[in-house]
């Protein structure tokens, strides 16, 4: 594969992928618990006809092809990372070719893998059939779910990198970032009203609720201790003044987008 190498530094990029991939011990749990493989396990208990089973396997052999002591899902494992880190594309002329690389190795490497059997079917040939085909199978099931694991990069999903940053507490580094929060909360009700000008029936009556609990003075916003300044600014273009939960609200708001924002590099934004 050191062929279709030219980046810089091709080692860093592969020890990153081997620290953010999922887990062998992770892929193999979802590959039970998937469709394919529990496919397997429900025709076990399906009548034979004429003495002969879709799936001619016992239970012990249905569960050694998803083995890592009998089936080489380790090594799968590791030549998938390589051949992501070895055929990624590095320039809009080489996408083709290291895609197309990256599927060989891969194929090549799942036809090892299910032409290794173990010693109660290697023996018998229609046994080693049907355990080809089903390693297939799984090799494919196997691929899709790290590489969508890659995808991701090791990271929580969105959901869930939502959650966690919401139960932070965030606040604003200075008045200056506060202020900001708080007039951009006022333009946001001015966009509700004029959305709810327009709308009818439920969607309206939300809206308006929404803008009718929301919305406050310009004295009661100043008794809250709220950070009005950059609102009062700019008060002759009619902006809105919030209460204090829209405010905290927009916070939370603003909490998510300045850590994910954060999470990107500046040359990328």
């Amino acid at each position: 594969m050191e062929d279709y190498l030219d980046d810089e530094h091709p080692g860093e990029y592969f020890y990153e992928l081997v620290l953010t991939a999922p887990t062998l011990e992770v892929l193999l749990d979802e590959l039970r618990q998937g469709d394919v493989f529990q496919y397997y396990l429900s025709v076990l208990a399906m009548p034979k006809i004429n003495d002969l089973s879709i799936i001619p396997f016992s239970e012990s052999e249905c569960n050694m092809l998803i083995d890592p002591a009998v089936v080489a899902w380790d090594e799968y494992h590791t030549i998938i990372l390589e051949s992501v880190s070895n055929c990624r594309a590095t320039n809009k002329h080489n996408s083709a070719i290291r895609s197309k690389k990256y599927i060989d190795y891969v194929e090549d490497a799942a036809d090892r893998m299910k032409r290794s059997y173990p010693d109660s079917i290697a023996d018998d040939e229609r046994k080693r059939t049907v355990w080809t085909s089903c390693i297939v199978a799984l090799a494919s099931e196997f691929e899709s779910r790290l590489a969508l694991g890659l995808h991701h990069r090791g990271v929580n999903s969105l959901k869930e990198r939502i959650k966690n940053v919401l139960a932070q507490n965030w606040v604003p580094d200075d008045k200056e970032h506060a202020e900001k929060i708080y007039y951009v909360s006022g333009f946001v009700l001015r966009v509700i009203e004029r959305l709810g000008k327009r709308a009818k029936g439920e969607v309206a009556t939300v809206l308006d609720d929404i803008l009718s609990n929301a919305r406050a003075t310009k004295e009661e916003a100043k008794e809250s201790d709220l950070p009005t300044r950059l609102t009062e600014v700019k008060e002759k273009v009619s902006l809105f003044y919030v209460n204090k939960s829209f405010y905290k609200m927009m916070v939370k708001v603003e909490s998510v987008f300045h850590h994910l924002m954060s999470e990107i590099p500046y040359n990328c934004r």
